[in-house]
């Protein structure tokens, strides 16, 4: 039986993708390089759930992690590009999501120009068309960090998440 949250969940990924190499433009994908170094990852995270509990400690404990040279879609792929992707593989575009994280109902509807929300396989079938791959974990908190540009913000570009994030 298939769980409904983790579904949610999955369809909920913003779609980036990566590349270990340079990329043409052919799929219209601006890729930024991203020089690899050493970062701490998971350092004193918490998430706050749909449902409103606050998780600690969800991430992987704290470890040094050492990346390679990487590049990195410099925004996340639109639901246009998305479509692009289905016209040329003769896939279905996906329905968009009817319900929120809470599970209430919406109205929701592709927008060209929003981020794709897709599943890991749409995701990972897209980067593939694409020329490229889903990013680890790990380059996409060292990218979202600033990598080895980074200020040591304690989130991606400041120490208050009121200036970074939609949070109350």
């Amino acid at each position: 039986m298939e769980n409904p949250t983790y579904n949610f969940l999955l369809f909920v990924l913003m779609l980036t993708i990566c590349s270990c190499g340079t990329k043409d433009n052919d799929k219209q994908i601006d890729w930024v390089f991203v020089e690899g170094g050493t970062f701490v990852q998971g350092k004193n995270q918490f998430i706050i759930s749909a449902g409103g509990d606050t998780i600690r400690n969800f991430t992987s404990p704290n470890r040094e992690v050492k990346l390679s040279d990487f590049h990195i879609s410099k925004y996340e792929i639109t639901v246009k590009q998305f479509r692009a992707f289905c016209e040329s593989t003769n896939r279905e575009m996906p329905a968009p999501p009817s319900e929120s994280a809470t599970g209430k109902k919406n109205g929701y509807q592709w927008e060209d120009d929003n981020p794709m929300l897709a599943t890991w396989y749409e995701a990972k079938a897209y980067a593939e068309w694409a020329g490229g791959r889903l990013p680890t974990e790990a380059e996409w908190e060292y990218a979202a960090k600033g990598g080895s540009k980074s200020k040591g913000f304690k989130y991606s570009g400041s120490d208050d998440p009121m200036e970074v994030g939609w949070v109350a």
